[in-house]
């Protein structure tokens, strides 16, 4: 098998083809791992920032408590403000990535399937956005007034 000279000549261009992907793949692996590299390193970074911000807010506590006491507001107990001022600084990175995910998924209008920004979802191919902008504009056309005053109209109005 494979003695042909088209398929000869198929296996030398397969070759051919395969060690011009190599080069861009290998291109490719290697920012890959950079970019993997560089984010591990940001993570690291922050981990450490936020270690050292919890022992800077337990120092501080330390010192509150050293410091003479001052009387709360008669609504909240200390434990309570302190709860209060923990949750705000959770809730503000939660907040931050909820939004960041009402963002990447923006849903459609199911009746007339566009988005906010009055586009058609990625996913919908060119035929099938033709077919939608038709059936819109059909069903925009039945519902005027002169095509309710029509005769043809009634009279398929009657027979439902």
């Amino acid at each position: 098998m494979a003695k042909s000279l088209r398929s000869k000549w198929k296996r030398k261009m397969r070759a051919i083809k395969r060690e011009k992907m190599d080069v861009k793949v290998l291109a490719r692996m290697n920012k890959m791992l950079v970019e993997s590299a560089a984010e591990a390193k940001l993570d690291a970074q922050e981990e450490k920032y936020k270690q050292k911000m919890k022992k800077d807010k337990a120092g501080e506590a330390e010192e509150m408590a050293e410091a003479p006491a001052i009387d709360p507001p008669a609504s909240e107990s200390p434990a309570e403000a302190q709860e209060g001022s923990m949750e705000v600084e959770g809730d503000d990175s939660s907040f931050a990535s909820d939004n960041d995910v009402q963002r990447k998924f923006r849903k459609p209008n199911l009746k007339t399937m566009r988005n906010e920004k009055n586009q058609f979802p990625s996913w919908m191919s060119t035929k099938k956005i033709k077919y939608h902008k038709r059936l819109t504009k059909r069903s925009a056309k039945r519902n005027t007034k002169e095509a309710k005053k029509n005769k043809i109209w009634k009279r398929a109005c009657a027979s439902v």
